[in-house]
């Protein structure tokens, strides 16, 4: 029996069919589908930069406002810092504290100054128009984005501010002890009374004759802070 070989017409047209097909799934797959991706990928990239622009762009329109009020609460910062004391170690404390007391005549019996760990952080209060322009401008990027270094450069807190905790008894006439705390809450505004507490104490004393009396005195133990700032270098 003879085999022959010859392609026929039909055969040709089928082969020809079978190219262009697998032609067509070759340059749709490795082709068209990954440009299909690219594109949507793309779209995608825009859509993000596009939202992330109008933020940018909320952003900018806040911060002409923004700087201005930080610069006008920095401005009233610098003229309330005035008031206060620069830094002082405990033995300055110790010198202004008694010599306060000195000066009305009473005598100091204890100090316990506690000094600060670490500067206070001020905030904005929370009714004020630089709290208000913070928590927007916070708002606006609450989405989980970090805030940029220009949102960060118009925080409202200020730093600097130290208080130091201080315990004063001294011991006197009450009507002196009594003018003396008011001087300190009216004349020395970066002291600031948190507490009082009344007290006795039997004092003897020796007499002429060689005899003690004893008398009973007025004590009065200040629970107070007091406000040091470091202004930046």
């Amino acid at each position: 029996m003879k085999i022959t070989t010859e392609i026929t017409d039909r055969d040709k047209k089928l082969l020809l069919f079978l190219a262009i097909f697998v032609i067509v799934v070759v340059f749709g797959f490795f082709i068209i589908r990954p440009l299909a991706e690219t594109d949507a990928a793309l779209k995608e990239e825009l859509a993000v930069q596009e939202e992330l622009q109008i933020r940018t762009q909320q952003k900018l329109m806040l911060l002409p406002s923004m700087q201005a009020n930080v610069e006008k609460t920095e401005e009233e910062l610098a003229a309330a810092a005035e008031d206060f004391y620069p830094v002082m170690k405990s033995q300055e404390i110790d010198k202004l504290l008694t010599g306060i007391a000195l000066s009305w005549g009473l005598e100091s019996r204890q100090l316990v100054i506690q000094m600060p760990e670490g500067e206070m952080i001020l905030d904005p209060f929370y009714a004020s128009q630089a709290a208000l322009e913070e928590m927007l401008s916070q708002a606006i990027g609450q989405d989980g984005e970090e805030q940029t270094d220009t949102v960060q450069k118009t925080s409202t807190s200020f730093y600097g501010i130290y208080a130091a905790q201080v315990m004063l008894t001294i011991k006197g006439e009450r009507s002196v002890l009594e003018q003396m705390a008011d001087e300190i809450s009216e004349d020395y505004p970066a002291i600031r009374i948190t507490g009082a507490v009344w007290g006795k104490e039997n004092s003897s004393l020796r007499n002429e004759a060689g005899e003690y009396v004893s008398s009973l005195n007025d004590t009065l133990q200040l629970q107070m802070e007091i406000y040091m700032y470091k202004r930046d270098e």
